[in-house]
């Protein structure tokens, strides 16, 4: 059993150069691949269903149909970011569409959405079941290898088989080699067959015994190509291979087995570098199949040329089964498969099941991948592989549902440039992404049972593209952002006679008019891999004035005799992109004794911000994403910051920042400070311009506080004790400064005096002061006798008067 892999923004080389068109798209083909199980008698059709799974971004609508049928579903309004699941396809009567036998058959299915998705395809039967996904239409090629395995099963009837179907209108002409003898043709034998848009040819591998282990050939090597045979040129084809179901095991016995399918990818998309690690659980010893389409091509295995003596049928090297991450390099592009094998077998232990994994070359790798780990089946563990580079923050920028992963990545030993992660997950929805692209596959493992997956990859045609010239643009994908001039180019493995563009008429494009050269002469050339490519540019200056997926058709003559000569349609859709919303934040004291750390919080409108450019105001500049920043001199700062996407959209903000000296926090306290008296507090801070004070925030150091924006000398009463008083002022930059004084509080002293006994003739009359206080000592005294009359003798400032 499989499990669904939703995957976006895919990238070319490892750097931040994003990729969007090799898993969503708009326009799918695919067939309903056999299955051991359409064999049984009851119920009708067999116990298999099959099932689409559609990964979303914005409410779409979507329909399935099989045109040779009548056939025909729309599910509308689909909501945003799900995981939509059709109703199982048709498996018999008037409708069926499953592929029985080898032969032609009118059942492709045809899936067309009005909105960018995600597509999947899963034939299941409890837990002999498989999955694969599927690639735009636009992104399909004309030349394939069928990649399967020796096909062992506890089950009869479980051909290995591939099958090919037409995607474009009018006739296609195919060419099919196979690999070992099918049920109508013979091993290696070339034979031809024309297909009109929607129709299918399954090839399927003979069976060569009738007991268990039932076997069956391995049609490892076939070769399926879009031949011209007259002035249209080549055909895209999409190309599906598996096994009705299959056992993996060491010595060729059968041992639980599951079904495959997988989507194959056109030779112009296989790569010359790939890393690979084994699987996790209890499932680590992997085989690897390395397939050359030239046998003369040079493959290296962890540095050590491979003998070509091992070459099986001229095709592919098998290594394994290992354990060991592997580096495998070659100087012509070569597609390398992953397998599990059967529960038990070959050093591995339980649960596990047969599997195959198509693997990406480093070349073509992804940088957010969306995965549905689903519960069917029984399925107990799921895990996520990565191969990532060790380059900039790819490794610590990396994200499992939004955290770093539980699990460490490690250098790879067969090169240090990249790190692996082997990281278990739960079953659910996950999100792995990074701001640097890697590959990944995810898998799981039940009781007999398995999934696997490559996690999204990109077959861009390495000879053949369209490219749009952006000053600022780092991806190899037709995008551009709105209301940017750009210029459009074309790569081509020939010397076209003819080039034809066709702008559809789109309003929002500025020109949009047709253009024809009838004798196009190139404006570059290169070599890559051994082949001559020819570029060929457009001179006017062209721009979108509104955000959407717009199609692009190249019609071009191919005047050479590599069995595609003619006219050839390229059609690719160009993605526009509204530039960022740019904003920053920035923490600092506001003092210019202190740095600044100036935060990026740029909106790239659904693309990575690559580039960042500051410049602080006082011509100093800097280009990381969050800088530090030590002003010199205190002011008033306007800090701008451009940021620019991977597609070249490029914005900016300025925003001021001020940067203040210190202030200097001061006050007195009034006196007397006796119990009970209010006592106030004389406020004397200052600020040097440009800054000012915007806060005092004054703690009376009894617990109570209170904080002011404008100057104010505060009174607070006291009982009596000691307490530290402190002022706290801020500047209108966020500059702090503190002060404090220590405030004594005394008790009030409680007066009492004895009075005197006197007569009228005494010459004079003794007061003697009883008074006291609870601590210190009193010092001063302040008598009235009462007799004004007496004029100055009225008043004393003895303790005791007479």
């Amino acid at each position: 059993m499989k499990f669904i892999l939703l995957s976006v923004s895919i990238l070319i080389g490892f750097s931040s150069l994003s990729q969007d068109f090799s898993n969503k798209g708009k326009d799918f083909w695919v067939g309903y691949g056999y299955h051991e199980r359409m064999n049984v008698a009851n119920p009708v059709g067999g116990s298999q269903d099959m099932v689409l799974y559609f990964a979303t971004e914005a409410i779409t609508n979507i329909t399935v149909s099989i045109p040779g049928t009548g056939y025909t579903q729309t599910f509308p309004n689909i909501p945003a970011n799900t995981i939509f699941e059709t109703p199982p396809l048709p498996k018999s009567g008037t409708q069926d569409a499953r592929l029985l036998t080898e032969g032609q058959f009118n059942k492709g299915i045809h899936i067309v959405s009005d909105k960018p998705v995600v597509a999947y395809a899963h034939i299941y039967n409890a837990s002999v079941s498989g999955a694969t996904l599927l690639f735009p239409t636009v992104t399909l090629g004309k030349e394939y290898y069928s990649v399967n395995y020796k096909n062992v099963s506890n089950f009869n009837n479980a051909n290995c088989w591939f099958y090919v179907c037409a995607a474009d209108t009018g006739t296609t002409t195919v060419e099919i080699t196979p690999s070992a003898a099918t049920l109508t043709h013979a091993a290696t034998l070339p034979f031809t067959i024309n297909l009109q848009q929607g129709e299918i040819y399954n090839v399927m591998g003979v069976l060569t015994s009738t007991s268990n282990p039932f076997t069956g050939v391995d049609l490892t090597g076939s070769k399926i190509k879009s031949i011209s045979t007259g002035p249209n040129g080549c055909k895209r084809i999409a190309v599906f291979s598996g096994s009705g179901r299959i056992s993996l095991t060491c010595n060729n016995n059968s041992s639980s087995s599951d079904n495959y399918m997988v989507q194959s990818l056109p030779q112009t998309a296989w790569g010359q570098k790939y890393l690979t690690v084994s699987t996790g659980g209890n499932q680590s010893n992997n085989f690897y199949r390395i397939c050359v389409s030239n046998p003369s091509a040079v493959v290296k295995l962890n540095g050590a040329i491979l003998n070509s003596a091992l070459l099986i049928n001229k095709f592919y090297y098998e290594i394994g089964p290992t354990t060991v991450p592997n580096l495998i390099e070659a100087d012509k592009p070569i597609m390398v498969a992953q397998y599990l094998t059967s529960q038990g077998a070959c050093g591995n232990g339980s649960p596990g099941d047969p599997e195959i994994i198509y693997l990406s070359p480093v070349e073509q790798n992804i940088n957010k991948v969306i995965l549905n780990s689903t519960s069917r089946f029984l399925i107990l563990q799921h895990y996520i592989n990565v191969i990532i580079p060790n380059t900039g923050t790819a490794v610590s920028s990396f994200k499992l549902d939004g955290a770093t992963p539980s699990s460490s990545f490690i250098v790879h030993p067969q090169n240090p440039g990249f790190s692996y992660l082997q990281q278990p997950v739960l079953q659910g929805q996950h999100t792995i992404q990074s701001d640097s692209g890697f590959n990944a596959i995810a898998y799981g493992y039940g009781n007999a049972e398995s999934y696997g997956y490559n996690a999204g990859t990109n077959v861009k045609d390495l000879y053949q593209y369209i490219t749009i010239k952006n000053q600022y643009a780092t991806v190899n994908f037709p995008a551009t952002c709105r209301n940017s001039p750009f210029q459009f180019s074309i790569t081509l493995p020939y010397r076209a006679t003819s080039l034809t563009w066709d702008f559809n008429n789109n309003p929002n494009l500025i020109p949009n008019a047709v253009v024809v050269n009838n004798n196009p002469v190139p404006d570059d050339s290169s070599i890559v891999n051994g082949k001559q490519l020819y570029l060929y540019k457009l001179p006017a200056n062209y721009s979108f004035n509104t955000v959407g997926l717009y199609p692009v058709k190249v019609t071009a003559n191919n005047p050479t005799p590599d069995g595609c000569s003619g006219t050839q349609e390229i059609n690719y859709d160009v993605s526009v992109f509204d530039p960022p919303i740019v904003d920053w934040n920035a923490t600092h004291s506001g003092c210019v004794s202190d740095a600044v750390n100036f935060f990026d919080a740029t909106n790239g409108n659904g693309r990575p911000v690559y580039k960042w450019n500051w410049d602080f105001g006082d011509n100093t500049i800097d280009s990381v994403k969050n800088p530090i920043k030590k002003y010199l001199l205190a002011g008033t700062y306007n800090v701008k910051l451009q940021a620019i996407t991977d597609v070249g959209c490029i914005s900016d903000i300025t925003k001021q920042i001020t940067i203040t000296e210190q202030p200097v926090a001061k006050f007195g306290i009034s006196y007397p400070s006796c119990s009970g008296k209010q006592i106030t507090f004389f406020d004397s801070s200052s600020q040097t311009p440009p800054g000012n004070l915007a806060k005092w925030i004054w703690d009376f150091g009894d617990g109570t506080n209170s904080t002011f924006t404008t100057p104010t000398n505060p009174i607070h009463p006291y009982q009596v004790g000691d307490y530290t008083i402190t002022l706290t002022i801020e500047s209108n930059s966020g500059c702090i400064s503190t002060f404090s004084l220590p405030l004594t509080i005394s008790p009030n002293p409680q007066p009492g005096f004895i009075l005197p006994e006197v007569c009228l003739n005494d010459a004079f009359a003794q007061f003697i002061d009883t008074s006291k206080i609870a601590t210190g000592t009193i010092t001063t005294w302040a008598w009235n006798f009462g007799d004004p009359s007496s004029g100055t003798r009225n008043i004393s400032n003895l303790k005791n008067p007479q």
